[in-house]
């Protein structure tokens, strides 16, 4: 039986600007080890580029991530998100 998710990998064609963008907007924590994973309570985002490694990107559309925070207004408000 799954008791919960570990991993989960993001595509992308610029993992810099991807890892700066988690970091800062969602505020993902990053991980001290692994430069393109990043942290949102026990669950590792990791951030890939397919095409560097021979396969497309496709880009992921309609799987929204449900991250639950306390008060995510002030959150988006300290981050200059209206």
């Amino acid at each position: 039986m799954m008791m919960r998710l570990d991993f989960i990998g993001i595509p992308s064609r610029d993992a810099d600007r991807a890892r700066s963008f988690y970091r800062d907007a969602p505020g993902l924590r990053p991980d001290e080890h692994a430069r393109y994973e990043q942290w949102a309570g026990d669950a590792c985002f990791g951030i890939w580029e397919p095409e560097k490694v021979g396969m497309p990107f496709v880009a992921q559309k309609g799987n929204p991530w449900a991250l639950g925070c306390d008060d995510v207004r002030p959150h988006w408000q300290s981050k200059g998100y209206e």
